[in-house]
């Protein structure tokens, strides 16, 4: 099983994607493979911070959301490379793509190899209004940037199955940052 994620930045697609996972394990299933284009933002930061103990400034390495619009068609097609490889070993019986997706072409190329491999692949729209989006995105997008790609949003293909009605399943837009557990 392969969900595609879609929706503007602030949506909720990686807290779907936890929810998703969350959910399976909750009954009974192996963790799905989450695969996200967020980590590939993700850089080694030096920061100072003060030391609880000593109360001295000291520099450490946190891992930071790193955002440069130059670089998502090298991680889209390093996220695409990890999938196939996902897919190819089988090692997952359940496999959750974390992206925008605004347009078609940036997800066609996913569902085409899983669906060519046997993998039932549904697409779900993790829907927003820019103004919420913007409020609660997490990696500094501006709403004029998040509204960019709500213009430029298509419609998914009739040929994909889209799965509807989930929301008062997933209940994202209620949840608050410590509602859904971390399963490692």
């Amino acid at each position: 099983l392969v969900v595609i994620l879609r929706g503007l930045p602030g949506s909720g697609k990686s807290r779907t994607a936890r929810t998703l996972r969350d959910i399976e394990v909750a009954n009974g299933g192996e963790a799905p493979r989450v695969l996200s284009i967020d980590d590939y933002f993700m850089q080694e930061t030096e920061v100072k911070k003060r030391d609880e103990e000593t109360k001295k400034w000291v520099k450490v390495t946190e891992m930071q959301y790193v955002y440069e619009e130059e670089m998502v068609p090298t991680y889209r097609a390093s996220a695409l490379k990890a999938f196939k490889r996902t897919i190819d070993e089988g090692l997952y019986k359940f496999v959750v793509v974390d992206s925008p997706n605004v347009s078609t072409a940036e997800y066609k190329d996913f569902w085409s190899h899983a669906k060519t491999k046997g993998y039932e692949v549904y697409v779900y729209e993790v829907l927003a209004h820019v103004d919420k989006c913007a409020e609660r995105n997490t990696h500094g997008r501006t709403r004029e940037e998040i509204l960019a790609s709500a213009n430029l949003w298509e419609a998914c293909p009739d040929y994909m199955i889209r799965l509807t009605g989930l929301d008062s399943v997933l209940k994202t837009d209620d949840l608050g940052e410590g509602d859904v557990n971390e399963v490692d």
